[in-house]
């Protein structure tokens, strides 16, 4: 049975303060985590989340739902949601939408079983006039994955039936119109309405795929396409997800498209979680595509990609910088926005570490040194509590007092010859890896001019003496199968680069005799230390709690008086005093 909290299913006819409003909401939230219903703040006419991040700040804990009853933070909430899906709570639930009862009638008629009466239902605030409810079943035993599925756009002839699976949402009482349809326990579906879940979908996506007026370039693409490499699947995903949410895909599909794509072309596939939050963040409002980056962005791209080539990039801290611009360089091409001063792109510091191969405390002092030389500055200005800050990539050069004069020209090639640094597929690497920064920069020379001698490839990198480069960086490349060379001392990216590449960063390595890690592994790790300190930032932030004011027991007629100590008249008693204090005779 869904639980109601012990209080009213609706507030009444009369008039409520917002504050009585949120109180019930909270009472009724309180009453669903005793029985392990995970629930989230929600506007309920727009069926939409309060919370960013909802999926994953769900939460059972009285603590974390006072903490969002008493955030000054949020934005008003009239509802209360549970994410449906097969991690949430002890069996997990998926709901079946009923928005039209005939539907449901040939349904029950088509699989020979009875739907209606056998689980929990909520009645949605159109029932009386239209007859919608949901239905609640816990997550069958298999585990099993049910996605989600809009009747409307599969096409089976059920239009009316909407499946709420995994990584979607439902609404539950008291929100605005919501209300308990019965007592009944929220049991598991009967085996054919779940296989008729699980089959619909795929059904759905194999006609659209072959009916897709774009092709390759439609919004079916999990089985089509390049591979996506280790150390680009977000970005990738992030990409996708924008084209899918801007060619009209609801949230629930772009989730599910991008799970079909991570399966069937990332290499290694994402866990499912960090699907989903790579989805949700496509699907924010402030992401857009619906028109082409403009071509001025472009422009702007293309030059700062030039002086990317031609800057020398001395030292272990140019080396650094070097790799933070390339990526910030590459979200600019897929998801960028022109503003007057260059192009903006929207990342957090530690996502921007991660796919650097860099640490935090890394980031932020190269991004600093990166703006006293005029490549870009912070842009926080649209940042809004929890969300992520951006880096306008500046569209001149500017320069400060503390600037140093700008650095030497390196490669040697005409300003129109050189290769777009976005384009490039060589990965990030750490500095005490197997490749570390500087011979990333090789690779990356290599991989964009082509096949070249060792000398030509010292004299585009700056170094006086081609043996040194050879014995230092190419010899040990070739020895990681990353570049190979021919007998006449030609040296080039391998034929397999992309699966040299994945090979070197999951191979194991210790730092100073310490334990063995791949490079996937230690980024990994960062990952999951990074979201620890943003829940911890968001609890801090948004839900901690206020401790609660200790207020006196009983009443102040019983406290005993206590009397004030008499005044000193004469300096007599002071002698005294300081006599008795001092142990001695005072002169």
């Amino acid at each position: 049975m869904i639980p109601s909290g012990g209080v009213s299913q609706n507030p009444g006819t009369t008039h409520i303060t917002a504050e009585e409003l949120k109180t019930h909401l909270t009472r009724y939230r309180l009453g669903y985590a005793k029985r392990g219903v995970p629930t989230s703040p929600a506007i309920a006419a727009k069926k939409r989340p309060t919370l960013k991040g909802w999926q994953d700040l769900a939460t059972t804990d009285p603590r974390r739902i006072h903490g969002e009853h008493n955030s000054t933070e949020l934005p008003p909430f009239d509802g209360v949601l549970t994410p449906t899906g097969r991690r949430y709570g002890k069996r997990g639930r998926w709901v079946l939408d009923v928005d039209s009862p005939k539907d449901l009638d040939r349904l029950e008629h088509a699989l020979g079983v009875e739907l209606k009466g056998i689980s929990s239902e909520v009645l949605s605030p159109k029932h009386d006039l239209e007859g919608r409810f949901q239905i609640h079943f816990s997550w069958p035993e298999d585990g099993e994955r049910i996605p989600p599925s809009v009747g409307k756009q599969v096409g089976d002839g059920f239009g009316g039936l909407d499946v709420r699976g995994e990584g979607s949402l439902a609404m539950l009482p008291p929100s605005a119109g919501y209300r308990f349809g019965n007592d009944l326990p929220t049991v598991e579906a009967p085996a054919e309405l779940v296989e008729w879940a699980r089959s619909r979908k795929r059904k759905r996506s194999a006609s659209r795929r072959t009916s897709s007026p774009r092709g390759a370039r439609g919004p079916r693409r999990a089985a089509e396409g390049k591979r996506i490499p280790e150390d680009v699947r977000n970005v990738s995903l992030f990409g996708i997800g924008l084209d899918l949410k801007d060619q009209g895909l609801s949230d629930d599909e772009v989730l599910e498209e991008l799970l079909g794509i991570n399966e069937g072309r990332c290499d290694p596939p994402l866990d499912a979680g960090e699907v989903e939050k790579t989805a949700r963040s496509a699907c924010r409002p402030q992401y857009r595509r619906k028109k082409k980056i403009p071509r001025e962005a472009f422009r702007i791209i293309r030059t700062l990609e030039n002086r990317w080539w031609s800057t020398a990039w001395r030292k272990v801290g140019g080396k650094t910088e070097a790799s933070i611009v390339r990526a910030l360089l590459t979200l600019a091409k897929r998801h960028g926005e022109l503003i007057p001063a260059g192009v903006r792109v929207s990342i957090s510091v530690r996502d921007l570490a991660l796919m650097a191969g860099v640490s935090f405390v890394t980031v932020s002092k190269a991004t600093k040194r990166l703006r006293e030389k005029g490549w870009l500055r912070k842009d926080d200005g649209m940042r809004n509590g929890t969300e992520a800050g951006a880096f306008v990539l500046l569209a001149r050069q500017r320069f400060n007092t503390r600037t140093p004069p700008p650095q030497e020209e390196c490669m040697s090639v005409k300003r129109t010859s050189r290769p777009r640094v976005s384009s490039l597929t060589t990965r990030h690497y750490r500095w005490r890896g197997l490749v570390n920064k500087s011979r990333e920069r090789t690779l990356c020379a290599l991989e964009a001019f082509g096949p070249q001698t060792a000398s030509e490839l010292a004299g585009r990198l700056g170094w006086s003496r081609a043996r040194d480069f050879r014995l230092r960086h190419l010899d040990h490349l070739e020895e990681l199968g990353l570049v190979v060379s021919d007998d006449a001392g030609v040296y080039r990216v391998a034929e397999d680069y992309g699966t040299a590449q994945d090979r070197v960063l999951r191979t194991p390595y210790s730092v100073n005799d310490g334990p063995e890690a791949s490079e996937e592994e230690r980024r990994e790790l960062d990952r999951g230390r990074y979201e620890r300190q943003r829940e911890a930032y968001y609890r801090q932030r948004v839900c901690e709690e206020a401790p609660p004011e200790a207020e006196p027991a009983g009443e102040i007629r019983e406290l005993e008086p206590v009397q004030d100590p008499e005044p000193i008249r004469s300096e007599a008693e002071v002698f005294e005093i300081m006599r008795a204090f001092f142990g001695r005779e005072a002169a």
